[in-house]
């Protein structure tokens, strides 16, 4: 029983308050010393405020991990599991989520980091039901003009980006269907191809975005930005349009979008 007790307190130490039950200990040790930790299993490890910048998780097993305010600049995350995992606060830049699997983790106020701007990729990552509620992963800086997100092909199906600023990203092929994106600041990034269908994105700021062929079948448009927007085969039929705001007139490049909404 001393042991169990003798490699907490040794965590301790080292900034890592962890339970036993909840991780494999001497995993997070090896994550701790060497910075890598490949296929680990790390679920329900307690990592709150560390800093795993250039750290190698790949493929690591971070179901239900709390990762709270931690520094993930430069991490490699690819493949990894953060389903239900907690990464409210957590910076990213240059991260690699290329296929992690984020569905139902809680990102409130994910923000990026304030070391980097370049692009942290989740190239269809599972973020299914995840909430993203005022993240801020894309660039405030109007004009900036650099991916900062890459969420090409991503499954976004169900979930909270409401007040998430997503400006220049990458949202190519994203599904985005049953999202709710209330407010959401999507200026000047690419929508090609991208799923809204039932998407609720009242107050949402689309201006300057890439809407070719993106699908907003049955979602709720109400006081949407279009300012600038480039329509081109744009999919609006069925959507509960209502108080466009600088829709460009005359129209083109788009279906089901016309007379049918209220001014």
């Amino acid at each position: 029983m001393l042991r169990p007790i003798i490699v907490a307190i040794a965590l301790t130490s080292l900034g890592i308050a962890t339970s036993v039950q909840a991780a494999n200990i001497v995993q997070v040790k090896q994550l701790i010393k060497t910075g890598q930790c490949v296929r680990c299993d790390l679920s329900k490890a307690n990592l709150v405020g560390q800093d795993l910048s250039n750290h190698n998780l790949s493929y690591a097993n971070l179901s239900q991990a709390d990762l709270t305010n931690t520094n993930l600049t430069n991490t490699n995350l690819s493949s990894a599991n953060l389903s239900g995992a907690k990464l409210a606060g957590a910076a990213l830049g240059a991260t690699n989520l290329v296929n992690a699997n984020l569905s139902g983790a809680y990102m409130v106020g994910i923000k990026r980091s304030p070391f980097t701007d370049a692009t942290s990729n989740l190239t269809n990552a599972n973020l299914k039901g995840a909430n993203l509620t005022d993240a801020k992963i894309g660039s405030p800086i109007t004009g900036y003009g650099a991916v900062l997100i890459n969420l090409t092909g991503a499954d976004l199906t169900g979930a909270d980006l409401s007040g998430a600023t997503m400006s220049y990203d990458s949202l190519v092929g994203a599904n985005l269907s049953n999202a709710i994106l209330t407010g959401t600041n999507f200026f000047g990034s690419n929508l090609t191809n991208a799923n809204f269908t039932k998407a609720n994105l009242s107050g949402a700021d689309l201006s300057y975005s890439n809407l070719t062929k993106a699908n907003f079948g049955g979602a709720t448009v109400s006081g949407v930005n279009f300012a600038n927007v480039k329509f081109a085969g744009t999919n609006f039929t069925g959507a509960r349009v209502s108080n466009p705001i600088n829709l460009p007139n005359p129209l083109q490049g788009t279906t089901g979008l016309g007379s049918s909404f209220a001014p």
